[in-house]
């Protein structure tokens, strides 16, 4: 077998605000970023993708604690995520930059 300890992706954003928990829609993705200011990408950004399956568990365990929203757990949007306009069930990529 073998493991990912990291995963970089880059991303062309055109006027997104991002924050703190915001759920963006990327060309049919939907991410979910985690540990980040308040701020708006409009250029090719490098993001760190921190789901279960992509960082170390220590390194989950730390960005699972930065956030209270569930879908950080399951990688599914949740209750939680209705206040962005998702329907529960949606898969969800965490990310930070």
């Amino acid at each position: 077998g073998f493991s990912v300890a990291s995963l970089k992706i880059t991303a062309l954003f055109k006027q997104q605000t991002i924050g703190p928990d915001a759920h963006v829609e990327l060309d049919g993705n939907l991410y979910h970023f985690v540990n980040v200011k308040p701020q708006q990408l409009s250029s090719p950004v490098v993001l760190r993708v921190i789901d279960q399956h992509f960082v170390t568990t220590k390194d989950f365990k730390k960005f699972s604690g930065l956030t209270k929203m569930e879908c950080m757990k399951t990688g599914k949007a949740e209750a939680s995520c209705a206040a962005y306009g998702i329907e529960p069930g949606r898969r969800v990529y965490h990310l930070t930059l």
